[in-house]
């Protein structure tokens, strides 16, 4: 392969170049940024010696590459690129956009509740993050989480092998690829268009928070939560590092009653949990971040989707006490799907997946039913509603 035409294709290193102030000579310096962004996010540290190393190079000490690969937006801009990639639209196009205006502003306006306009609308039955909330939003793609059944990475690497297979593969998957920040803001604002300014957004959704993202993530999350006019509430769906946690308690207490914690938390094994999640937080770890956020204030909620072994009385009766609102219970849906898109169906995954598919016959929901349907604080995803003939929700965002 082109090095210089795989490297000219990564946001990353365009903008590595750009905080360095670098100059291409044949490739040579695509081909080196290309190699030293890929290091650092393998390493996963703060390595000033590599940073400095690309500064080396160019005659002076690079101030913030951490910056420049986490935060696109504080990129220096190109004037000169700016004027050629922003020509005045001809009188065609601008009278195209006016009617996209248009019919989105009366789209708006005759939609009398948020389902009207959601896109689940069509659908039978509101599912998977409709169930929860409006819409999400994430500030990055790709997850360190490595979970082997995820679903956000499969659609993404499903989606990318029909247009370009070097962006998301199962090989770099585990990478977090900060969104810029200007297309950030633009699906923020298209999302208020359809939904109106006190919908429910679930956050993040294509990636998790570690102390890698946790910076950029508040920086997205304040943003919405301080916009002018909107009272959005926002579902902080994670799971959990106590750390991370820790800071979000205390950077957002000022909306601490716009905001609801969610931990993902699908087995009290730690083997089961390090099996289907590789490199996701413990379970005590989980379990300790829920009681921080308990005790701190904040509404806390629980998701045990997918369920990952029989013993979900485990993850019940372990959190139950620290619920303020519910707890989740949903199933692995397409899971062989999955693990051959994220690249993960080997024999072993694949027994296993039967065996959990297994747990997900009708016989067993009917049991996990019987015995929890009187705890006013379990709540059943969709597919387990469907199975046991409960009504299910009628728009998004209901969250019941």
């Amino acid at each position: 392969m082109d090095m210089k035409a795989k490297s000219l294709d990564n946001p990353n290193v365009s903008a590595l170049k750009q905080e360095t102030n670098l100059i291409d000579h044949g490739g040579l310096i695509d081909t080196l940024c290309t190699h030293v962004t890929q290091l650092i996010y393998a390493v996963k540290v703060q390595n000033s010696t590599i940073h400095n190393l690309i500064g080396i190079l160019h005659g002076k000490k690079s101030e913030s590459l951490d910056n420049a690969i986490l935060f696109p937006s504080s990129f220096p801009v190109d004037e000169k690129k700016k004027k050629a990639v922003d020509p005045k639209r001809s009188a065609s196009a601008r009278k195209a956009w006016e009617t996209i205006r248009a019919k989105r502003a009366m789209n708006s306006q005759q939609s009398s509740t948020p389902a009207e306009t959601s896109p689940a609308k069509s659908k039978k039955i509101i599912s998977g993050i409709y169930e929860w909330a409006h819409f999400s939003m994430s500030c990055y793609s790709s997850c360190e989480n490595l979970c082997t059944y995820c679903w956000a990475q499969a659609d993404k690497i499903q989606k990318n092998k029909k247009r370009d297979p070097n962006k998301v593969t199962p090989e770099n998957r585990h990478i977090p690829v900060a969104r810029e920040w200007k297309h950030f803001v633009n699906a923020f604002r298209n999302n208020q268009r359809k939904y109106g300014k006190d919908a429910r957004i679930m956050t993040p959704g294509t990636h998790d928070i570690t102390m890698l993202t946790i910076d950029y993530f508040l920086r997205g999350l304040k943003y919405m939560l301080d916009d002018e006019g909107s009272n959005h509430t926002f579902l902080i769906v994670t799971k959990a590092r106590l750390e991370c946690i820790k800071k979000l308690c205390e950077e957002l207490n000022a909306y601490k009653g716009r905001i609801m914690f969610r931990f993902t938390i699908g087995s009290a094994d730690d083997k089961v949990l390090a099996f289907w999640e590789p490199e996701a937080p413990k379970f005590q770890e989980r379990l300790d971040s829920l009681k921080y956020a308990y005790a701190n204030g904040y509404a806390t909620s629980v998701s045990c989707e997918p369920r990952l072994d029989a013993n979900v009385d485990a993850v019940i009766n372990a959190t139950k006490a620290y619920v303020s609102d519910s707890i989740w219970i949903g199933t692995a849906n397409k899971l062989e799907q999955r693990l051959k898109l994220n690249g993960c169906a080997t024999e072993e995954y694949l027994v296993a997946a039967k065996k959990l598919e297994e747990l997900q016959a009708l016989p067993y929901i009917q049991e996990l039913y019987s015995k929890w349907k009187d705890e006013p604080k379990i709540r059943w995803k969709a597919s387990l509603k469907e199975m046991l003939g409960l009504p299910t929700n009628s728009h998004a965002g209901m969250d019941i």
